[in-house]
């Protein structure tokens, strides 16, 4: 009878522990930080610290072309830089959509090379929700390995 008992509370046990501890959170430098698989992650010198690699088009391109990704990515306040890489001079539009309306950011003619835009989003109130920037260029259209847009988490 003890047998069976031990067995039972031993089945028990192996059942439920894998899922009391499927938690998402880690521990590092005894701060706990809840991961976010919505956002690509990154510093505020635009270091990628892991997340949602699918947006934006920061890896290396034939063309050339890279946007982003966003940083500080999450943004705590109202501003947040992001790097725009042309081989050639485009007309560049970086743009939010919110509830169905266009929020232009930038629209400006740009050389070839490296840009970095600083933006400043405050009176739209953003806090403490996800955007989505979108860039829009006439070379570059948007394709399944090099996204035009990519989201942000602002913060309080």
């Amino acid at each position: 009878m003890r047998t069976i008992k031990f067995f039972l509370v031993l089945t028990v046990l192996l059942i439920l522990i894998p899922f009391a501890c499927k938690d998402e959170n880690r521990v590092t430098n005894t701060t706990t930080q809840q991961e976010d698989p919505g956002i690509l992650k990154t510093d505020e010198f635009g270091n990628i610290l892991g997340g949602d690699s699918t947006d934006w088009c920061w890896k290396d391109t034939q063309s050339g072309f890279k946007f982003g990704p966003a940083f500080p990515n999450p943004t705590i306040g109202n501003t947040f830089k992001v790097k725009v890489t042309l081989p050639a001079q485009d007309y560049v539009t970086l743009f939010f959509i919110k509830a169905g309306d266009t929020i232009t950011v930038e629209n400006i003619m740009l050389p070839a090379g490296v840009t970095f835009f600083e933006i400043n989003v405050s009176g739209y109130y953003f806090t403490n929700s996800y955007r989505r920037l979108y860039l829009k260029c006439s070379s570059y259209p948007p394709s399944d390995s090099c996204k035009n847009y990519g989201d942000i988490k602002f913060e309080e």
